[in-house]
């Protein structure tokens, strides 16, 4: 009889801590989800920021195509202003120097 009581109590304290045991599991686990959850949200964010990268290095580029268009405009205009100064002081001597007087 007593080797049965015995039993009993022992198995009452194993079942305890198997209990015991199962809640520690069961926290560590939802700690588990919550930092799996962590981590997809940083993949997440990481992608988003490759993706960013990527627009960055576009726009960048595109940027730099216009700054060289317009610089090539800015050339051009620049010539073309030239020329035309030119052709007035051409056109002032033609007609003995009067008129105006330009900004130089």
């Amino acid at each position: 009889m007593n080797y049965k009581i015995a039993m009993h109590v022992r198995l009452q304290e194993e079942l305890i801590t198997l209990k015991q045991n199962e809640a520690l599991l069961r926290s560590e686990l939802s700690s588990m989800k919550t930092k799996q959850t962590e981590i997809n949200e940083n993949i997440d964010k990481m992608s988003n920021i490759e993706e960013k990268k990527k627009e960055f290095r576009s726009k960048s580029r595109e940027l730099q195509a216009k700054r060289d268009s317009l610089k090539e405009e800015l050339s051009r205009l620049e010539a073309e202003n030239e020329r035309l100064k030119a052709q007035i002081k051409a056109e002032e001597s033609r007609f003995g120097g009067g008129g105006y007087e330009m900004n130089r």
